[in-house]
């Protein structure tokens, strides 16, 4: 990475922080979410943070529990809703009202 690029990713992570503090935490967590979600999509984001910290590649104890908790509030969130997705697939199921997903050559397709 170039030493100007460099030094341009790290104001930017100065001045990010600044304005992550001045958040209440349920937004300083949607921040983190975010920047999470764009390395698992597979953003350019380094894999040392330049502090010794990891960033990409397999997770940490800290990284897994707060994705474990992140999935229960978008749960917890949507609870009845799941629900009823839940319920309308066994219905379909029961029914005979459902497609086999199958995996050729990489693609999939319902059968």
């Amino acid at each position: 990475m170039l030493p100007q690029i460099v030094s341009e990713s790290t104001e930017y992570a100065q001045e990010i922080a600044v304005l992550v503090a001045q958040m209440p935490v349920e937004q300083a967590m949607q921040v983190y979410d975010f920047v999470l979600d764009l390395q698992m999509r597979g953003a350019d984001i380094p894999s040392d943070s330049g502090n010794g910290k990891r960033l990409n590649g397999s997770a940490t104890p800290m990284e897994l529990d707060h994705e474990e908790k992140r999935w229960e509030r978008a749960y917890m969130a949507n609870r009845d809703h799941f629900r009823a997705m839940a319920q309308q697939a066994l219905s379909d199921l029961d029914a005979g009202e459902t497609l086999e997903l199958v995996i050729e050559n990489g693609k999939i397709s319902a059968k």
